[in-house]
């Protein structure tokens, strides 16, 4: 650690109730969109009763100009604090639909946990580094080994996890076309009589129905759990329109007498055996997380909604820092989007099977107004 640093005095409490000083390196830092992170060294006010003297923690400081510096650091630690006590109370409600429902839940022992931020005043500066001054308040916390982004602030699986993803279903698809060129399948002539009356319906009862038929009459929870799976099925090289005119008529078929079970378990019988629109938590990437994000948005009843989730996983134990998270009252700092970013991140939200035990999310998205300050009382 260079003589040259940043330095406090005091901290505000830990878990422990100890209070830590910081010696934070000035010339080794990171800048994002809004906060700008250094390595520091952790100094124990109390060495006996805290082993942590000497640690490396991460400090973070405001990356914007004339901010107030105070006011900033305890948005961090609210946001810090609501992610913590939602995180439990989920940990919790996993625990319990695991004792209840075994077959449908696979998340029996996994926990999710975000690192506690604390707040400090800078103390002493360094003459080269002509950024920060003394009072400026700064958070830290625990560096998270592994490091590894997972949802980013629009609520999409990070950049590298999908392309690993879409280089394996390419993969994978590649070898079951060569497959099937190779040893084509015959299709008996009973199902090929089945599909050719299906499709005959449907062609019949097309023009009924309007392209907009969703925007019409929006989806039930089950009907969009049933699109999601429909969209699957169909895979991204379709062409938009004609996928749209597809979600349509199915949507106009169920609506119309067509009597299609919409569990997970469903097979689309009328067409092909082959062909299922069957769920599973495993083509779901951190399934976990995506579950927590609908959980944060009921817990805070609509008002806010998480994502930005980051950090490391090891044996199903999920171990984050400071989230991003978008309110209605844009009440979480610079990053918080208000309801168009909640927005964005419900619509890149995908439903795992326990999100059937929650409400819709736009249906509680719908019912939550926005408000001058946060309630707290929800959670």
């Amino acid at each position: 650690m260079p003589s040259l640093s940043l330095g406090t005095l005091k901290s505000s409490p830990d878990e422990r109730g100890n209070c830590h000083r910081l010696s934070i390196d000035a010339l080794s830092s990171k800048s994002y969109e809004s906060i700008t992170t250094y390595q520091a060294q952790i100094y124990s006010n109390n060495r006996e009763s805290d082993p942590r003297d000497r640690e490396l923690v991460i400090a973070k400081f405001a990356a914007a100009k004339d901010v107030d510096t105070d006011r900033w650091a305890q948005c961090e630690l609210k946001k810090s604090e609501l992610a913590r006590k939602v995180a439990r109370k989920f940990n919790e409600f996993i625990r319990q639909v695991a004792l209840i429902r075994p077959r449908t839940c696979s998340f029996e022992g996994t926990r999710i946990d975000f690192v506690k931020s604390q707040t400090a005043t800078l103390d002493s500066t360094s003459f080269v580094h002509r950024k920060r001054k003394k009072g400026d308040c700064l958070v830290f916390e625990d560096i998270v080994e592994a490091f590894s982004h997972f949802i980013d602030i629009t609520g999409n699986v990070e950049i590298e996890s999908r392309q690993r993803s879409r280089s394996r279903s390419r993969s994978s698809s590649t070898s079951r076309r060569s497959s099937y060129q190779s040893n084509p399948i015959p299709i008996p002539a009973t199902h090929r009589d089945r599909r050719r009356s299906f499709l005959t319906t449907i062609e019949n009862r097309r023009d009924s129905y309007t392209s907009s038929i969703e925007s019409i009459t929006p989806p039930s929870y089950e009907e969009s759990e049933f699109l999601t799976r429909l969209d699957q099925l169909l895979g991204t090289h379709h062409d938009p329109s004609e996928t749209q005119r597809i979600r349509s008529l199915f949507l106009a078929i169920i609506r119309n007498g067509f009597n299609l079970d919409l569990r997970p378990s469903t097979s689309f019988n009328n067409i092909d055996d082959d062909v299922t629109v069957e769920c599973d938590d495993r083509d779901i990437p951190y399934s976990l997380l995506q579950t927590f994000v609908h959980f944060f948005l009921c817990q805070t009843s609509g008002q806010a909604v998480i994502c930005g989730l980051k950090g490391n996983k090891n044996n199903d134990q999920y171990k984050l820092t400071t989230p991003v998270i978008h309110s209605l009252g844009r009440h979480f700092g610079e990053r918080d989007g208000g309801e168009q970013a909640m927005r964005t991140v419900l619509e890149n939200h995908r439903c795992s099977q326990i999100c059937r035990n929650l409400p819709d999310v736009f249906s509680v998205l719908s019912q939550a107004s926005p408000s001058h300050t946060f309630n707290w009382q929800f959670v």
